[in-house]
């Protein structure tokens, strides 16, 4: 008996959800049919750190700006943002859930308007909201520091189970999720609770949650900062890792595969990946069950849209790169993160300026000079960019590094006008923002030689595995010497800030026809019209 009462509890448990939704969505579509309008369309975006000023918090508001400004051709009522409830004081007051969400609304649309220029004007906003999210906590790394892939993504269910069933009101319900963060068990999640008629998942990819270039250097041995030492040297750690990895990666394509409705990503490199990773999900799962690859007949396949992120070319491209200006400054910009690798920077420039010193350029009127510029979200951040200070101490190069961080956005407009080199060191960096805003501004581009730089960029869809390479449209690198040298064979021909002018001429023409606001706007409004109209 025991035994029965337990499977009606977890079928309870397991219908719950569907059955409390649709009763939901059934008085609310009942509202609508008595008032006879026409059906109109919540649409919500899942962004924990929307407040964040990085590339893909660029990504969310562009996409939000133009769905807003289209919500009418769109039939879209509102939009959502699921994101991380704001620490100001001003919050932990005694006022209203509304006001709450209204005053976290303001402080995150100033911040957007200050670090992307991106203005949602006021009549816009009464069709925008902001649900809070308390436990968005349990997804810092900080508290996963075994198995944080798994950890991190199963606990990002719990966020969605906050923002529907706790956070939301009965109106808030969405026609549509769309990630823009990378949170892939959430989608059986919201499957769970709506079906796929009532409710689309949409998913923008801005970097593949797990790669077969991360397997590769575990089973490789290679050593980086997320495959730390201890699985290169110990073989059963080494094989635990991989099986682990591979267990991660077909929960992951299987995530994707069977609950996602369109899949949109922002790099040839990032659409790669999602292609293998997710479109073998099925095989990877007989495999592992030690069953035939026949079991599985099914000639379905995904569709993948590439969709490249957008990039401010009105005030980027503007006529500001007189020569006069440019000073002998390397920019490098963006977050302080791990596999961003500024050490590889600061390392570079050190190299470079020794070996500068032996050349032959004359340096009587210039000395060049490294700017890190990036944004700072939390301890961590701190904590990185506290290690980087005294890295560049210990290497008595304070003269020549400086590091800024949580820029305005006219500040960095004012170093991008100011700078010579645009400097970018992330290996499979996904697409490389920075690296077209370099473009755009008229910098010589000396970018990390994989991914995005060298397939979508700078590369010319070069996919051959290289380290080093020149381009019409700038230079590709992998090491500390191949950056200290290119650095060497740039500033040789400086002149005064007039030196590669064929070079900035063409990668800002390209940077223009392909990666604007437009095309980004224009490609995602497309999308959700066709996901938002299927059946």
């Amino acid at each position: 008996m025991g035994f029965f009462t337990f499977l009606f509890l977890v079928g309870l448990a397991l219908a719950f959800p569907r059955c409390y939704f649709w009763i939901l969505q059934t008085i609310v579509k009942e509202k609508t049919t008595t008032t006879k309008k026409k059906p109109l369309k919540t649409i919500a975006f899942l962004h924990p750190h929307c407040e964040g000023g990085g590339g893909g918090e660029r990504v969310l508001w562009e996409a939000i700006h133009e769905l807003l400004l289209n919500r009418h051709k769109l039939s879209i009522e509102k939009i959502i943002i699921y994101g991380a409830a704001s620490n100001d004081k001003r919050l932990s007051k005694s006022i209203s859930y509304e006001d709450k969400c209204t005053l976290m609304l303001k402080q995150t649309l100033d911040k957007v308007k200050s670090r992307f220029n991106i203005d949602i004007d006021a009549n816009t906003q009464a069709h925008l909201k902001i649900i809070p999210i308390y436990w968005y906590w349990i997804i810092d790394a900080k508290y996963h520091p075994f198995a944080t892939l798994f950890t991190q993504s199963f606990c990002a269910m719990f966020l969605m189970l906050e923002a529907l069933f706790i956070r939301s009101k009965t109106s808030d319900l969405p026609h549509c999720v769309i990630d823009t963060t990378g949170l892939p068990f959430t989608y059986p999640f919201i499957r769970w609770c709506f079906s796929k008629q009532t409710c689309k998942i949409m998913s923008y990819v801005h970097y593949p949650v797990i790669s077969s270039d991360m397997i590769s250097r575990v089973s490789h041995g290679t050593q980086m900062y997320n495959n730390q030492t201890i699985y290169t040297r110990y073989k059963p750690l080494k094989l635990l890792k991989l099986w682990y990895y591979d267990i991660f990666a077909m929960l992951y394509g299987l995530c994707g595969f069977c609950f996602v409705d369109c899949v949109m990503v922002n790099s040839s490199w990032t659409k790669d990946h999602i292609v293998q990773l997710w479109g073998n999900c099925v095989a990877r799962l007989l495999a592992f069950l030690h069953l035939p690859k026949t079991l599985w007949r099914s000639q379905r396949q995904q569709q993948v849209e590439l969709v490249y992120p957008p990039c401010d070319v009105s005030e980027l491209s503007s006529d500001n790169s007189d020569s006069a200006q440019r000073k002998p400054w390397v920019l490098s910009v963006g977050q302080f993160r791990p596999e961003k690798n500024h050490l590889l920077q600061i390392d570079s420039f050190q190299l470079f300026l020794e070996k500068l010193a032996k050349s032959k350029t004359s340096q009587s009127k210039w000395q060049p000079k490294l700017i890190m510029v990036g944004g700072v979200r939390n301890d961590e951040d701190k904590s990185r960019v506290a290690e980087l200070q005294k890295k560049i101490e210990e290497k008595g190069l304070q003269h020549a590094i400086e590091i800024q961080v949580n820029l305005e956005w006219n500040k960095l407009c004012q170093l991008f006008q100011e700078s010579f080199v645009g400097l970018h060191t992330m290996r499979d960096e996904h697409f490389g923002i920075c690296v077209v805003e370099y473009m755009l501004a008229g910098l010589v581009v000396l970018a990390h030689c994989s991914a995005g730089p060298l397939m979508d960029i700078v590369g010319n869809g070069a996919r051959e595995n290289t380290t080093r390479l020149k381009t019409e449209r700038g230079f590709l690198c992998s090491t500390v010497d191949e950056y200290a040298d290119t650095l060497v064979d740039i500033f040789e021909k400086f002149d005064n800030g007039n030196g590669w002018k064929q070079m900035k001429t063409t990668a800002k023409t390209y940077a223009i026809n392909y990666f604007s606001n437009t095309a980004f706007r224009v490609k995602f409004r497309t999308c959700v019209g066709k996901t938002l109209k299927a059946k």
